[in-house]
Order: structure tokens, then C-alpha cells, then sequence
């Protein structure tokens, strides 16, 4: 479970290793050509059980903290999924779920179900 530090005064956001690393591809591209998006996620309990969503441009200050050592898999239809709902007016949506890395002694990456929601009101499920 990796870590991704939002803003001056970090927002600390838990995701999966595997989805963390993509979402860091795709952020990346959109700020290099200087767009913005927003990212929005399900609290847990802890924070009342809501949902969050932070604006992220090319100034706001991001930090990306893997807790493994391996490079994820890349998987290229997550990555168009996850670009085509950050060029979206309702941006990436992590409806519920994350990515599940598989044992250490595997590069590739298997999927659980997670859904990213393109901004059409209509979540996609992101399976295996």
C-alpha cells in the first residue's frame, strides 16, 4: 500500500502500490502538458465515511511513496482508462477496491475489482 502526499501541507492518500504507479503515469503526463484534474476517493471510517476529491494542477506539490521495492506491472488498458477519465469534467473517481499486487516473486500485477468513473455518472469496473 503506497502513499500519495497531496499539497504544501500534505493530504496523505492510501492506494494500492499497482494503482499508485499508474495514477503517477498519468497525473505526470496531464501536468507536463499543463492541465489540471481532479482525483476522488471513498474516506473510511476514520474520517466520517465521505468522499474526497483534491484539484491537482502543475503547481500543487505531489509526493509519490511506493511501499515496495518491485516496478509494477504496467497495464495498458487501466492506463487508457485512468487518461481517458482524467480528461473527463468528473476526472478519476476511485469508486471502491484498489489494485491487489500479486506475491513478491511477481513482476505483473492481478486486478480486483475497482471502479474509475470516466465523469459520465456511470462507473466502469476494472477487473482481472
Amino acid at each position: 500500500m503506497g502513499t500519495l502526499f497531496y499539497g504544501a501541507q500534505p493530504i496523505a492518500i492510501r492506494i494500492e502500490d499497482v494503482l499508485l504507479r499508474h495514477l503517477e503515469l498519468v497525473i505526470t503526463s496531464k501536468l507536463r502538458r499543463g492541465e489540471g484534474l481532479t482525483l476522488s476517493w471513498h474516506d473510511d471510517a476514520t474520517p466520517g465515511d465521505g468522499r474526497s476529491t483534491v484539484w491537482i494542477n502543475p503547481s500543487t506539490d505531489l509526493h509519490y511513496r511506493f511501499s515496495g521495492s518491485l516496478e509494477a506491472h504496467l497495464d495498458r488498458e487501466l492506463l487508457e482508462e485512468l487518461s481517458v477519465a482524467a480528461a473527463s469534467n468528473g476526472g478519476i473517481r476511485i469508486m471502491s477496491g484498489a489494485l491487489a499486487p500479486t506475491p513478491a516473486h511477481s513482476h505483473k500485477a492481478e486486478r480486483s475489482p475497482a471502479s474509475v468513473d470516466d465523469g459520465d455518472g456511470q462507473p466502469r469496473t476494472i477487473s482481472a
